[in-house]
């Protein structure tokens, strides 16, 4: 068994801020619990915990890791580092003060876009999101900081995918990845609304692909994300997919627990992560 086989090895770490969110999305599949934020010092604590998995890449997301004050005295914690960072982030927090340590620490910021001004709106429940979006995607291409934009694809906002791409082709992006819809968290309660068949989510997404090469586009089905997540909330607790019901989550404990990568692995695959690590990875490095 070699070193990236071996059991205890997580390529890809995702690390959640999941008390809550600033932001009201019916289409959103975080689990937010209001169990606590924790602080920079049990931050701290778990990375230390994951740098025992020799992960490759952590992602930190929410929500919007921005909205917590200390996140930003983390990020410079971790400047010595050798890990790919990426920040998912919605920029309601986001301060133009940001902009040193990202360009410092941070390999991948990743935004949220689901369509042009009107769509995106009816979708965020926030008539000056898409503004703000658009205004930070200037302003981290500008200072040369990598930029992937996530788009989750519905039954709403399908057939606006085109008009999206010709917003974004406007911009120096590393990628745009397109989700299709998940029920699952809260989204599960808005199935009606969003979901989608797979055959018409490939098929216009592969259209998308096909017409435009201003970025690499990633087209990612449920069955290619949901054993790739090793969740991790900002208190420490464990989380992934229950590979009996791919609409639930299941929490296998906590980060310090001696046999939780055993306890996940029941229900994840590390080859998943590691391909999906990789792909992070190459947005920056080809």
């Amino acid at each position: 068994m070699n070193k990236r086989e071996r059991p205890f090895n997580i390529d890809r770490i995702i690390f959640n801020f999941t008390d809550h969110c600033n932001m009201r999305c019916d289409f959103c599949f975080i689990p937010f619990d209001r169990k606590g934020c924790g602080n920079l010092r049990l931050w701290l604590k778990i990375i230390n915990r994951c740098k025992e998995w020799h992960p490759r890449s952590i992602t930190f997301g929410g929500g919007d890791p921005f909205a917590y004050n200390e996140f930003p005295l983390l990020l410079k914690k971790l400047i010595q580092e050798k890990l790919f960072l990426q920040v998912d982030t919605n920029c309601l927090g986001l301060k133009d003060q940001h902009l040193s340590i990202l360009k410092q620490v941070v390999k991948l910021i990743s935004v949220p876009l689901e369509g042009p001004k009107p769509v995106h709106t009816a979708m965020r429940n926030d008539s000056n999101h898409f503004d703000l979006i658009i205004k930070w995607i200037k302003k981290l291409t500008k200072e040369k900081i990598g930029v992937k934009v996530n788009t989750v694809v519905t039954e709403f906002n399908l057939k606006y995918l085109d008009n999206l791409a010709k917003i974004l082709r406007e911009f120096p992006i590393k990628a745009w990845s397109l989700y299709q819809f998940w029920p699952i968290g809260w989204g599960k309660h808005y199935r009606r609304k969003f979901e989608l068949k797979i055959k018409d989510f490939l098929l216009i997404t592969s259209k998308i692909k096909e017409k435009y090469d201003f970025t690499d586009i990633e087209i990612s089905t449920i069955s290619d994300r949901w054993s790739s997540y090793f969740l991790i909330s900002s208190v420490g607790r464990i989380y992934g997919i229950n590979k009996l019901n791919f609409e639930e989550y299941i929490e296998f404990g906590d980060v310090f627990e001696e046999n939780i990568i055993l306890k996940w692995r029941k229900h994840g695959d590390p080859k998943a992560i590691l391909k999906r690590s990789n792909l992070r990875i190459a947005l920056i490095t080809d």
